[in-house]
């Protein structure tokens, strides 16, 4: 298969990755931090008046000592709560950004030998990211670490949703049975309480064996994106990529789920009929059991007919056939469609 299945690994953790780049030498406490203080802190929290009795004039750097009062300066400057809107001169987005940075990265170092500083990295600070910072124009200063397009990830139950609607073709709600699962809603567990995608189930018409035969011979996927604490979501407030790990679940499944959208279920022809009855005997032995040959399709096409599919259908490659497909990958699994941009780099990725 051409290198469009890169286009699906890139999509699928498309997400937001922000980190200063500094044109200059590093930061330091004289460099960015005082003179921060004096122009946003020192009227209000200096010799002569400390508000909250908190006083930031004599300060010097980050201590294990001092570093509750750091640790307060930064949550009062990130969430904007310092200085207050009525202070006058303000500090701009960039410059709140640094002090930040300088912070948090100093309050690692300061107290590694007690404990540590983790507090930037619990999943309640995910929502405490600056608006403007997420999804507004980028400043003048920083450098985006991956693409310059920048979402919020979705869910991973969500993003296992849209995977799903990609290669199973699944009915709209009907009001008269409110139970069944219909598109969009969310995948409930199997049998063995494992939450996955699995290839064509809407197909299949029959299978060798009881259902514990049927449940080992159906091929699924689960969730790429992890909700553990300790695990992917813990990097999502911080806005690095997701982990190695989850990446190479999703480089390994892409491939399989764009040739399932292209081709449908990888079986042999005599697994395709339009009953079991149809189907010869000596395909139906119980040595089949649990296997992928086991499982009988119909012959009617029930997955999405997607651009990917249109794309495959015929030999060789034409430009329109692969824009639509990367458009079409492309907002389905990141929520919006591409820019220009966006697309030429796909496709230029895609015929290296």
């Amino acid at each position: 298969m051409p290198r469009i299945f890169a286009i699906f690994t890139f999509c699928s953790f498309f997400a937001t990755s922000i980190s200063g780049v500094y044109a200059e030498k590093p930061p330091t406490f004289e460099s960015l931090v005082q003179p921060f203080l004096q122009t946003y802190c020192i009227d209000c929290h200096g010799p002569d008046t400390q508000e909250g009795d908190i006083a930031l004039h004599d300060i010097e750097g980050v201590t294990a000592d001092n570093a509750d009062l750091f640790k307060s300066v930064w949550e009062q400057v990130a969430l904007k709560e310092m200085p207050p809107v009525d202070a006058g001169e303000l500090p701009d987005l960039l410059d709140r950004h640094r002090l930040s940075e300088w912070i948090t990265a100093e309050l690692q170092r300061a107290t590694k030998n007690k404990g540590g500083f983790q507090t930037h990295l619990l999943p309640a600070k995910g929502n405490h990211v600056d608006h403007d910072l997420l999804f507004g124009a980028i400043p003048d200063g920083l450098q985006p670490t991956s693409t310059p397009a920048r979402l919020w990830r979705i869910h991973p139950q969500e993003h296992l949703t849209r995977l799903s609607a990609l290669i199973n073709r699944e009915p709209q709600f009907d009001p008269k049975r409110p139970g069944l699962r219909t598109r969009g809603d969310a995948i409930g567990p199997n049998q063995e309480g494992e939450v996955k995608v699995y290839y064509g189930l809407d197909r299949v018409i029959g299978w060798v064996g009881g259902t514990a035969a049927y449940a080992a011979s159906i091929t699924g996927f689960p969730p790429v994106l992890s909700s553990d604490d300790r695990h992917g979501l813990r990097s999502y407030p911080v806005l690095y990529s997701v982990n190695g790990a989850e990446a190479t679940q999703i480089s390994r499944n892409a491939e399989t789920i764009l040739r399932f959208m292209a081709h449908g279920p990888d079986a042999q022809p005599h697994q395709f009929a339009d009953k079991v009855a149809d189907i010869d005997a000596k395909y139906k032995h119980g040595d089949l059991r649990g296997l992928a040959e086991s499982l009988f399709y119909g012959k009617e096409v029930k997955r999405p007919l997607t651009p990917v599919y249109d794309l495959m259908e015929e030999p060789g490659v034409t430009d329109e056939r692969l824009t639509s497909a990367i458009e079409y990958l492309y907002e389905a699994l990141t929520c919006r469609p591409p820019t220009q941009s966006e697309t030429d780099v796909y496709r230029g990725i895609v015929q290296e």
